[in-house]
Formats: structure tokens, C-alpha cells, sequence
């Protein structure tokens, strides 16, 4: 099971469970920063991530870790199912410069993306930009309706990770079969984990900064 215990997290979750699919913008930040000591395995580096969420269970977005730089993935398991899968069955998390799709090679600090997650029960597709990237099988079926939310996020097991503003926009929600926009009357949730470090701008769509306790709000160049 995956370590959670040095998670961050602020994020917005649907309070109704009427949903199979999420969309939206991220502005990704201009500058980030995440620090952890000479000889710590790449698997263990701090990292912040930008992600969609369905049921608490699928995840699916983009992060960032200074030795490998941005990094899409798509995480079906849970967080009870295997940490590590070689065979791409439930999760992945991969480069944005291996991907081969026209634009997504070039993401980058300070972009603008649009990634959807979609459920199908037995089945998890996420796309960015309208391309498809992953479709993998769900380690456990998640028959909707769903809950959905999206969130700023990081884990920060050293203290130092932090980012400048990022900022989500133009989120919908899919329901009974038909795109729509998250309307006020289906309300949101704060779903929120060490958050005392986050500068938050609006709520939904949520617009934030991570500062790191000893650096200065937000992070500079």
C-alpha cells in the first residue's frame, strides 16, 4: 500500500454521488520546488501533482519531481492495490516526453492542459488535450454513480516542496451520459490533509500556491 502519512492536499470533491467522469484546465505553476538528500531512491523523491479523482479511488493527472521533471499518470489501484506494476495493468506514471501525441511532449511549467478522467465500471480512460493516453482495468470495479473532484497535491516528506499559482478552470462533470458544468447547486466539498501550507485564491475552481515552511510565500525564481 502506498506511504500517504507526508501527503498535501487541497482539493474540491462533489458532495452528490451522480458522476462517471471529470474534466478540466490546469495552469500549471511557473517555478516549483521539491528537495530531498543526496542518494534518496527516485521512487521515494518528493514531488507536487495536479489530478482528477473519481470515487476516491481512480486518480489520474500530472506531477512534477526534480530528477525527472513532469510526469503524467494514471492510477487505478486505490491505494490498496500493488505500489508497483511493471505491466501497466492499474497504474502508470510516465514522462510527458515519451508520449508521442502532438503537444504533450512540450508541457511544461507554465501550461495550460486539459486532462479528463472517465469511468466505466471495470475500466478507467484519461485523456489530455483529447488524447487518450491511458485505459487501464480498475483494481476494483467502480459501477457509477461516482463522486468526482480534482486537487492540488504533493508529498513533502523533507518540508521543502512548494509551487506558485496554479490554477484549475472550465471544470464539468458527466452525468447520465452528458457533459456539464459543475453548477452551484451540486455544491462541493474542501477534502484538505496538512493544507496549512497552501495560499488558496478561490475554492472551485480552486486557485492556489504551496509554500515551504522556511521559504517565502509564494515560491520564487
Amino acid at each position: 500500500m502506498a506511504e500517504t502519512k507526508y501527503d498535501r492536499l487541497y482539493g474540491v470533491k462533489t458532495w452528490q454521488k451522480e458522476f462517471t467522469g471529470i474534466y478540466g484546465s490546469i495552469t500549471l505553476p511557473t517555478n516549483a520546488y521539491a528537495d530531498s538528500p543526496e542518494g534518496t531512491p527516485d521512487k521515494d523523491i518528493d514531488y507536487i501533482d495536479f489530478y482528477l479523482i473519481l470515487n476516491d479511488f481512480i486518480e489520474a493527472g500530472i506531477s512534477w519531481q526534480p530528477r525527472t521533471g513532469w510526469k503524467l499518470f494514471l492510477n487505478t489501484s486505490g491505494g490498496i492495490g500493488p505500489d508497483s506494476d511493471s505491466n501497466g495493468t492499474y497504474w502508470d506514471s510516465k514522462e510527458v516526453w515519451k508520449f508521442s501525441q502532438p503537444g504533450i511532449s512540450s508541457i511544461g511549467f507554465g501550461s495550460t492542459i486539459t486532462m479528463r478522467l472517465e469511468c466505466f465500471g471495470e475500466r478507467s480512460s484519461f485523456f489530455v488535450n483529447g488524447y487518450e493516453l491511458y485505459n487501464f482495468k480498475n483494481y476494483l470495479p467502480q459501477y457509477g454513480p461516482l463522486t468526482a473532484g480534482y486537487t492540488h497535491g504533493a508529498k513533502d516528506q523533507f518540508g521543502y516542496a512548494q509551487h506558485n499559482t496554479a490554477t484549475w478552470s472550465n471544470i464539468n462533470l458527466l452525468k447520465n451520459g452528458s457533459w456539464m458544468p459543475w453548477a452551484w447547486e451540486w455544491g462541493y466539498n474542501k477534502v484538505t490533509k496538512h493544507d496549512e501550507r497552501y495560499g488558496v485564491y478561490t475554492i472551485n475552481p480552486l486557485s492556489a500556491y504551496l509554500a515551504k515552511p522556511n521559504g517565502r510565500d509564494p515560491v520564487i525564481p
